[in-house]
């Protein structure tokens, strides 16, 4: 039996309809060793009368009761203060819990050794056809949806605020880790007081974890606190909250954090989206000159034109895997035409991350040689190109990250037309590529045709987006998304992560630009003859049981690139009968889904 004691800090406060679910579903949990404290915010109904009958019959639940209300924020600091615990739950008091979600919260952070481990939330409303109630559904369960997890460290500010929640409930937290850092909620009546703790969280740098169980059941009402501000429309006040918890956060962080890193920090969140809006001043003339200006944008329109606009352009992490470039190539000319070409980049924000993936050539000296600033140098021994692309995901300081493989080169003006095109914050961004061979230039790729032929739409064309050539994404939405690349899939894999990508995301923009440079050489080991390449039809069987799952149907042009590029590896494979039996296989499988799969026989 695990002893180990959860505080549950519950702050009461005006909600004597719902507290008996809540506090059954907290005495009710398979874990028992559970101390409950219940603080008195001071409402005016009978919510307090139902408690102490409770506490009562129950010597886990105690009440710890303020003189006057005081709010939420300052009611969890209370039972914070009188928790005595190991770990620390926060629940409101108009929701509830699932049966053995703090069991399995515990079992996951003693697992882990995680500070902080989150459950899943879900959503329901107290009034099913109230219209505001639905859209506001719609947004919470879109911020608070994430993808099971484990040991997530929040290195850098910026991603972890788009990857962790700002919510304090739903997560099991080390009573220790927030005592011995001071973290607290502002001491301040105020909504939105789970920001600013949340920020102060994240700037210590906890390990987190989350789990794919549900433990939090959410309840949308117009009477609760977030409730009232929306439905009113009282902006100003929302923002005055806002800027308190923020500020209070603030000034945590210079308290906390050396001097330099601190003002880096703060600058940082201010320029996130979720924050950016705070910290906004207008200017409006007679309608005729508005002016405004945020840490993020500065733009000035006169008479409705915009004749000044500046956008806070996004850094980006170029990750490049090599295993032994040069040996296999059997010449330096084009790893150092990769090189050169990334540290020439006429745009300013960005890092090089060389993953080299064991390596026993003179790759990694000839790497080390250019001595240059914005190139990092980091280690992946599991091999498998698949491992270091996750690697230098993992070690991505960037807005955005993008591949780019060791033989390849990029235009001088590669990442400055990328990062103006990113200013309009897509989770993918989509270029084109040009193959060049044998001297030869020829830009009428797979994903060039498609573009050509479905234009923007990405329902039609996703089947197509092989490579990673010029594809750039955000790692806040990769990494909440907890895509990466498959290993095992060994022709395909680009594929694979690429189209899982987009079919997780609307939010996909395109760009005009051909600036990689993809060398099609007679030496690489695509042109080896392999049985890898029955990954290939692996890799797209999964894509096609997602493809299905988010359209209902299968694309005709995926179905099409499928069957294409089934024939150009056919010559390649060892075990053409395999192949060709599994590939039909496929087709027979999803024929129904799409009318327009030819046979690849």
């Amino acid at each position: 039996m695990n002893e180990d004691l959860i505080s549950v800090v519950i702050p009461v406060y005006n909600v004597e309809p719902y507290i008996a679910q809540c506090l059954d579903s907290v005495v009710e949990q398979t874990h028992k060793n559970t101390e409950i404290i219940c603080v008195n915010d001071r409402g005016s109904d009978n919510s307090m009368t139902i408690v102490r009958e409770y506490a009562h019959r129950d010597n886990r639940v105690k009440i710890v009761s303020h003189d006057v209300n005081k709010g939420l924020g300052i009611a969890r600091n209370t039972g914070m203060a009188a928790a005595s615990g190991d770990y620390l739950f926060f629940l409101d008091s108009d929701d509830y819990i699932t049966g053995s979600i703090l069991e399995k919260l515990l079992d996951t952070v003693k697992k882990t050794q995680s500070d902080v481990v989150i459950s899943k939330t879900v959503t329901f409303l107290e009034d099913e056809n109230d219209r505001w109630l639905i859209e506001r559904q719609r947004a919470v369960d879109s911020y608070l949806d994430f993808s099971a997890r484990e040991g997530y460290a929040c290195a850098d500010i910026a991603d972890a605020i788009s990857n962790v929640s700002s919510v304090a409930w739903g997560k099991l937290y080390s009573l220790d880790f927030l005592k011995s850092n001071g973290i607290t909620f502002a001491n301040a009546n105020i909504i939105h007081e789970d920001d600013g703790f949340n920020i102060k969280l994240l700037s210590n740098k906890p390990v987190v974890t989350w789990i794919k169980d549900i433990g939090i059941m959410y309840r949308l009402r117009k009477s609760s606190i977030t409730g009232k501000i929306e439905q009113a429309a009282q902006r100003r006040k929302k923002l005055r909250n806002m800027r308190t918890s923020l500020e209070d956060a603030f000034s945590y962080i210079h308290k906390h954090l050396p001097k330099s890193n601190a003002m880096r920090v703060v600058q940082d969140i201010k320029c996130h989206n979720l924050y950016n809006y705070c910290f906004e001043k207008k200017l409006n003339i007679l309608g005729l000159l508005k002016i405004s200006w945020s840490p993020r944008l500065k733009r000035i329109k006169l008479f409705g034109i915009n004749v000044f606009e500046k956008v806070k352009a996004p850094k980006i992490s170029v990750i490049v895997p090599f295993y032994n470039t040069v040996k296999n190539l059997g010449t330096e000319q084009y790893l150092r035409q990769n090189i050169e070409s990334l540290i020439a980049q006429s745009y300013d924000d960005y890092e090089i991350i060389y993953v080299d993936n064991n390596s026993d050539d003179s790759s990694r000296a000839i790497i080390e040689s250019y001595n240059n600033p914005q190139i990092r140098l980091v280690s992946e021994p599991t091999p498998g190109v698949a491992n270091a692309r996750n690697a230098g995901i993992d070690n991505a300081a960037g807005d955005y990250f993008t591949f780019v493989d060791s033989d390849d080169f990029v235009a001088k003006n590669y990442l400055r037309k990328a990062a103006n095109a990113l200013k309009k914050l897509p989770d993918i961004l989509i270029g084109n590529f040009t193959m060049c061979k044998g001297g030869k230039m020829d830009i009428a790729t797979y994903r060039y045709r498609a573009i050509r032929k479905y234009g923007e739409s990405i329902k039609d064309s996703y089947g197509s987006m092989e490579c990673p050539h010029n594809i750039f994404f955000k790692l806040s939405f990769i990494n909440k998304h907890n895509i990466r690349q498959t290993d095992g899939i060994f022709v395909g894999e680009d594929n694979l992560f690429n189209i899982s990508a987009i079919l997780n995301t609307d939010n996909v923009k395109f760009y005009k630009s051909f600036g990689y440079y993809y060398q099609m050489l007679e030496t690489s080991s695509s042109n080896v003859k392999s049985d890898k390449y029955m990954t290939f039809i692996d890799a797209y069987d999964r894509i096609f049981t997602m493809a299905k799952e988010k359209y209902g149907y299968i694309n005709e042009y995926a179905t099409q690139y499928f069957n294409a590029k089934c024939k150009d590896f056919d010559a390649l494979v060892l075990s053409q009968d395999l192949f060709r039996r599994k590939a039909s296989e496929l087709c027979e499988k999803y024929k129904d889904q799409s009318t327009s799969i030819p046979s690849t026989k």
